[in-house]
């Protein structure tokens, strides 16, 4: 097993040990500019600039429908029946995505192939609900976004900053994600191929579950195994730097996106497309924007240096600081110290909830 060996691996870090640096500069930015939560006024017409407590579904939902995969937003307190009867009536039918409509790193996000699975996953939001429940929170507001899958299994971030001073937005990032995959040999099964390969042995104990009555398979010469579905780094996504491919065609693709969502100025739109070029065309699927909690995720390719992963990031936030620093100057006001401290301490709430379900959920 080489899940041990991940914490030699930077790209691997616990987020809050990687990010560090940042939460000094956050601190040295917040006395440069008098106030704790500068940084929220980066998007104006997002709660917290889209730090927490956002809805997902409000930032696509003004997009154009020829980027977005059909989805349906319902409480998560439904069941499997009430699920899958709105997935049917926007034309969804399995596979099918299903993930909170706040939520972030993966947090429930599941691709359902099949009624078992919708059940499951509807037992598992339950266990959820009732955790928040017991904690005090507002489980009765909980939304889940039930999204049509996009079949492309190339996906792009692309980082989009558009300054108030500026005559027209830039991208300062793309990484491309490499889904977890792995290619038989017609002898080796898949549980040896999962331990043999360098990416996916980092992730053996989550796969060997995920796939236990498939480990046995011996997948054929050149087959080309997808082992998971969610461009997600948590998940064994290889993430690689595809900044340098911006030009100005994409740009162009992407202003009138970007220019869609009120009050956004700065954040990563999550892509499926059958390529770069597909990509540069605007034939794609925009199946997730996130905001000022977003990052230049290109800085996590293995084969970049941790000094110049630090660089990427840490300028990055220096243009967050600047944007939001812009915005004050036209009128907007950052939430005080004391809502933004409340903000956080319902989304640690929550995340803490989702740990107690999932551990209610693996108990004997």
């Amino acid at each position: 097993m080489r899940d041990g060996r991940k914490i030699w691996q930077w790209e691997f870090w616990p987020f809050w040990a990687f990010y560090a640096p940042v939460y000094g500069q956050l601190v040295a930015s917040a006395l440069r500019n008098g106030a704790f939560a500068h940084f929220c006024c980066a998007n104006p017409g997002i709660p917290y600039g889209g730090l927490l407590e956002y809805s997902k579904n409000s930032l696509t939902r003004p997009i154009a429908k020829e980027f977005l995969p059909a989805t349906v937003e319902v409480p998560a307190s439904a069941d499997a029946a009430e699920l899958l009867r709105s997935a049917t009536e926007i034309g969804v039918s399995f596979p099918m995505i299903v993930k909170p409509d706040r939520g972030e790193r993966g947090f429930f996000v599941e691709k359902i192939d099949d009624q078992p699975a919708l059940d499951d996953y509807v037992l598992r939001m339950h266990l959820f609900l009732r955790e928040l429940d017991l904690r005090g929170l507002h489980a009765d507001k909980e939304r889940l976004l039930v999204q049509e899958y996009v079949t492309e299994r190339e996906e792009f971030g692309v980082m989009w900053v558009h300054h108030p001073d500026w005559e027209c937005g830039r991208i300062t990032s793309i990484v491309h994600k490499q889904l977890l995959s792995v290619v038989g040999d017609g002898r080796r099964s898949l549980g040896v191929l999962v331990h043999e390969d360098e990416r996916a042995a980092y992730h053996e104990s989550m796969l060997r579950e995920v796939y236990s009555e498939r480990l046995s398979e011996v997948p054929s010469s050149g087959e080309l195994v997808p082992l998971v579905e969610i461009g997600n780094h948590s998940r064994g996504a290889t993430f690689r730097n595809a900044t340098p491919l911006a030009d100005d065609a994409l740009v162009e693709t992407m202003t009138p996106l970007a220019h869609a969502i009120p009050g956004f100025s700065l954040g990563r739109f999550d892509i499926r497309a059958a390529g770069l070029d597909a990509l540069r065309s605007g034939d794609f699927k925009v199946i997730e924007v996130n905001a000022v909690n977003s990052e230049p995720a290109h800085i996590y390719d293995p084969a970049n240096r941790l000094r110049d992963a630090y660089g990427d990031l840490l300028a990055h936030w220096r243009m967050v600081e600047a944007v939001a620093k812009a915005h004050r100057r036209d009128g907007c006001t950052p939430p005080t110290f004391r809502d933004l401290r409340g903000a956080v301490g319902r989304h640690a709430a929550r995340l803490g909830a989702a740990r107690a379900a999932l551990a209610r959920e693996e108990s004997p």
